[in-house]
């Protein structure tokens, strides 16, 4: 009777299915889902969007850039936010510098070369967050920046922003999280969830937070409620989801590549997902399937229902 328990519980938390598998024409670097659409950055400085069907919406590749050397190399996509059918794009340029896109429309030189993400708040203004752990408004329409906002004594690790575009969430290289209010532009809360660098963060619509980190362990973080939970990995997390509704989390727990999905109404385990694809560069969390990438030109498709 206890072997039959055994075998049951296995099959009861491994049941998904590889659906489908895409390559692209370079390395994955990261995978973002807004709304129905998928923003994908790949390391040859191209970006694709996929619809809700995975059929491919759009495709452009920036143009080449210059070293100090006169040499030319692939531009780096740092970031890229998606907003209607505006694509907000943070590269690096010519001679080591860094650059904002609006793609096809227009672009801006920036001061920094330590810039690590750029968000629409609007089609008129962006926030950018550097490695130093300040944070910047930027005028989409004249080009002009604010005074920084100094977020963190330690660098920045993952920054996110809330799909209302109200909420600003990053993580810090000495494991602490912070939320920022973009409006009020003050920080509502900050909270020591790792004890070491975190890796990976997502935010749901209702402000529920996943983290993943270098101490082997991911944690969900209901802000509005201050609800903390921890959950122990086998291995480093460098990737974590959490769906819209943030009833599940989703992160890496094996050096395998292994997905365990985390019940957040009773913080149980629901579901295992045997990858077998060893580090994950992004998870994507659907309702029906999840999306992972792991560094190379593959994402693929697994069905959880």
């Amino acid at each position: 009777m206890r072997f039959l328990i055994v075998i049951f519980i296995l099959f009861e938390f491994s049941f998904s299915e590889l659906i489908k598998e895409m390559e692209f024409n370079a390395n994955v670097l990261n995978i973002k889902q807004i709304r129905k659409d998928f923003l994908i950055s790949l390391d040859n400085g191209e970006i694709e969007i996929l619809d809700e069907n995975f059929t491919q919406k759009m495709n452009y590749k920036f143009p080449k850039i210059k070293t100090y050397f006169g040499d030319l190399i692939e531009s780096r996509i740092f970031s890229a936010d998606l907003l209607d059918d505006e694509i907000l794009v943070l590269l690096s340029s010519d001679f080591g510098a860094q650059k904002l896109e609006i793609l096809g429309k227009k672009d801006f030189d920036l001061k920094s070369e330590n810039f690590k993400n750029a968000f629409f708040i609007n089609k008129n203004l962006a926030i950018l967050a550097d490695l130093s752990g300040e944070i910047y408004f930027f005028d989409l329409q004249n080009g002009k920046m604010s005074d920084p906002i100094k977020i963190s004594s330690s660098s920045l690790s993952s920054v996110e922003i809330s799909p209302n575009r109200k909420i600003l969430v990053l993580a810090s290289e000495g494991g602490k999280v912070y939320v920022f209010d973009i409006v009020s532009k003050k920080i509502l809360s900050q909270k020591s969830l790792h004890k070491d660098r975190i890796h990976d963060l997502a935010i749901s619509s209702n402000l529920k937070i996943a983290t993943g980190a270098n101490d082997k362990s991911a944690s969900f973080f209901d802000f509005k409620n201050d609800i903390i939970k921890n959950f122990e990995s086998e291995f480093l997390v460098y990737a974590v989801s959490i769906s819209e509704n943030g009833k599940t989390l989703a992160y890496q727990s094996s050096e395998n590549g292994d997905i365990t999905l985390i019940n957040t109404q009773n913080f149980e385990i629901s579901n295992i997902i045997k990858t077998n694809d060893g580090n994950l560069g992004s998870i994507i969390l659907n309702n029906n399937f999840i999306v992972t990438s792991n560094f190379d030109k593959k994402i693929k498709i697994w069905n959880i229902k």
